[in-house]
């Protein structure tokens, strides 16, 4: 061990600290002649967190070809801006040092901080699209305090027009692109189930649970005129789509491998069908019926559209479906489809579906 005395005439000036002597030795010992060598260190390979390289992927495929705006909000809610909505989150976690009044409870949803980024936007632009990742946070005990903390995905559509046209136009489009989001991203896909509704920003008749492999993972609707009045009188002349969901929960729905299909032998044949229903009949509904029918031709029955107005009788919706037909023995005849358009009528009929014309 060596002991150094620093003269006082050096004490007081630039000799403090112990990394001052050691300078002064090797200025005297000569800089040139020390050795360079790295100091030893211990590295521990640490695996990337698959939640983060997910969020990554997701904003590289969202914000990219998609086009797609990121926002980004404070983790907490704004008291004043949860009472101009209407809405009460229930239990928070609250910070006892919050930036400022009525921002102390903390997110259980990104939904408004959402509806606020398109009250800001709407001055600015014709039309948009936003996007948010972000942190929600889950009151009540748990093992890890980390388990109170979801990283959630929201997503929103805005457009002028306030006729159920447009709002169903901005639902199709969200619903496709949170579809490609999870055959990209997922290897997965969407289902989305009729639910009521459970906030202020949800429609009665146009919200959906969104789950993979029965596993429930976010929401979709469409923002009613009530909510949008409450925000602003003038954003009721605008059409809103909303999603919400949670991240951390779909990427452990993700599937590594999926198993491609045959290409089949002989041609398949589309035929749609346009039929009238009660316009208050939700689509789940038809959906069930429709699953009823059985044809030894049929390989596919699925949504294509759904409209109103125009044509269309007033308290009536105009759904089209797209039967997929083939035999994987022959090609199929003009009376092949023929038969099976007339056996498709009846059942229709037999099941108050009356087929648009």
């Amino acid at each position: 061990m060596l002991e150094v005395d620093v003269p006082s005439f050096r004490a007081t000036k630039d000799i403090t600290i112990e990394a001052d002597v050691i300078e002064e030795v090797a200025r005297f010992i000569g800089y040139n002649t020390i050795q360079p060598k790295l100091p030893e260190v211990t590295v521990r390979y640490a695996e990337p967190d698959v939640v983060t390289q997910f969020e990554k992927r997701t904003l590289g495929l969202l914000c990219g070809p998609m086009s797609y705006a990121e926002t980004h909000r404070h983790i907490w809610f704004d008291a004043d801006w949860l009472n101009q909505l209407g809405y009460d989150p229930g239990k928070t976690i609250t910070l006892k040092n919050p930036a400022a009044a009525g921002m102390d409870r903390l997110r259980t949803t990104l939904i408004p901080s959402m509806l606020a980024s398109v009250d800001l936007n709407r001055h600015h632009y014709d039309k948009f699209e936003l996007l948010e990742i972000g942190s929600v946070f889950s009151p009540g005990k748990f093992d890890d305090p980390s388990q109170a903390e979801k990283r959630n995905l929201a997503l929103t559509l805005a457009a002028p027009g306030r006729k159920a046209a447009h709002e169903d136009a901005l639902l199709r489009r969200l619903k496709t692109d949170l579809e490609t989001f999870a055959h990209q991203l997922l290897n997965a896909h969407l289902a989305f189930k009729p639910a009521d509704p459970a906030f202020p920003w949800e429609h009665e008749a146009k919200t959906a649970s969104i789950s993979i492999h029965n596993k429930t993972i976010g929401r979709l609707t469409a923002a009613p005129t009530a909510c949008k009045r409450r925000i602003d009188e003038h954003l009721a002349a605008w059409s809103i789509a909303i999603a919400e969901i949670n991240l951390s929960s779909a990427v452990s729905c993700r599937l590594d491998e999926k198993k491609l299909l045959p290409v089949p032998v002989y041609p398949c044949i589309d035929v749609d069908f346009s039929v009238l229903a009660d316009a208050q009949r939700r689509y789940a509904d038809i959906e069930k019926t429709l699953g009823k029918y059985d044809h030894p031709l049929l390989t596919r029955l699925v949504f294509m559209d759904s409209y109103e107005g125009g044509s269309v009788p007033a308290g009536q919706r105009s759904f089209t479906f797209r039967a997929t037909i083939a035999d994987s023995h022959r090609t199929l005849t003009e009376e092949d489809i023929q038969d099976f358009r007339t056996s498709f009528i009846e059942f229709l009929a037999r099941n108050k579906l009356i087929l648009r014309t």
